[in-house]
């Protein structure tokens, strides 16, 4: 039998990358606070470069950029920012902007099945449903990281029986979870 195979990409829009830089290195030559500490950031290569004179200056750019993606529709997740580290006279911060989530992980998340036991009176009628966040906390036992919010149910789960559910694990990336509502034992 041959094994499935699928492809997930996550792209990330350079352009809006580029405008949120462009955006953020603005308010940082024009906002009063940032004066007179080296404020600055910057692209290099393949990553952002963000310098100010003290850690907490460096973090309060970061944190300027960071609003600026979100303003784009660019999640932070997306952001791979450092720890901020002295270099000089002044403290740094090197972030890198990451694409897509690795094929490890996709397959991980689309090849999931989950058993939920549940207590059910007559005639199958469970006691209480299975939610989002119940789903959520079950996919993290199993080492895949997600928030309620991402697990997308219209409604919860109120009967038995087998169940695709879709997780949302980036902007335009759904991967489905298998879901199995059972009688517990």
């Amino acid at each position: 039998m041959a094994d499935s195979s699928f492809d997930i990409v996550s792209k990330v829009d350079p352009q809006e990358i580029a405008n949120a830089l462009n955006q953020a290195s603005k308010e940082v030559e024009q906002r009063y606070d940032f004066k007179g500490v080296g404020a600055s950031i910057e692209e290099s290569g393949d990553k952002i470069l963000i310098k100010a004179n003290s850690e907490e200056r460096a973090k309060a750019v970061l944190d300027v950029f960071q609003s600026k993606l979100v303003k784009r529709g660019i999640s932070l997740k997306s952001l791979d920012d450092g720890k901020p580290f002295a270099s000089g006279k002044e403290f740094r911060i090197e972030c890198k902007i990451k694409e897509g989530i690795s094929q490890e992980h996709a397959k991980k998340i689309s090849g999931t099945a989950l058993t939920m036991g549940v207590k059910v009176g007559e005639g199958g009628k469970l006691f209480g449903s299975i939610t989002n966040k119940e789903i959520a906390d079950a996919l993290e036992r199993r080492g895949i990281t997600v928030e309620k919010h991402q697990v997308l149910l219209d409604e919860p789960l109120k009967q038995l029986g087998t169940y695709k559910v879709q997780v949302k694990v980036a902007a335009h990336l759904i991967a489905e979870v298998t879901v199995t509502v059972e009688p517990k034992s």
